[in-house]
Order: C-alpha cells, then structure tokens, then sequence
C-alpha cells in the first residue's frame, strides 16, 4: 500500500473568492460555490477535486499525526506517482509514503 501525505496547513483561502465568501456574477452578489461562503477550503477537498479531474483511481482518506494521508490500496507505483504529479500541478504540496 501507497500513501500520499498531503502536507501545509489543513485550510487554506479560497482563491476563487480571495476569502471573502462571496462573488459577484452578472452583477448579482452571490455565495461562492467553492468554499461554500466560508472563505477557506480544506485542502483535501482541494486534492480530491485535482485527482478526480485526472481520473485518478479511487483513495482512502486517513487522518495521521494532524495531517491527512490519501492511502491507495493495491495500485502500483506509477498510479501513485501519476497522482503525486497531479497534486504539483495543483499546487497542493504533498510526498509518497510507503507501506503505510
């Protein structure tokens, strides 16, 4: 089994509202849909909408030492990889832990 440890802070700001909560659509003022009007976005959400845009496989979320760990199950190396590459993409910072 592959591990993914997504590392930084668990929340981050919402880059499509800036933090606000809220964003003006053909002039009318109304609640970001990424954040949810909070402001902040957790950063699993965040991987698992990169991956999930990539047809990545399926993952596990566990929590492990206050972070978050995508752990995939019965996938080889590459996948792993593949996925490691999406979340650079992404701008989400993150590193491979093995037989987890």
């Amino acid at each position: 089994m592959f591990g993914i440890l997504l590392k930084g802070k668990p929340k981050v700001k919402c880059k499509i509202c800036h933090g606000k909560g809220y964003v003006y659509q053909n002039n009318a003022l109304k609640t970001c849909r990424v954040c949810e009007g909070k402001g902040f976005v957790e950063t699993v959400r965040l991987a698992e909408r990169a991956l999930a845009r990539f047809n990545q496989p399926r993952i596990y979320k566990v929590s492990h030492e206050h972070s978050v760990m995508l752990v995939y199950r019965g996938y080889v190396y590459n996948e792993v990889l593949m996925a490691l590459r999406v979340l650079a993409v992404s701008k989400i910072k993150a590193e491979i832990v093995f037989h987890v």
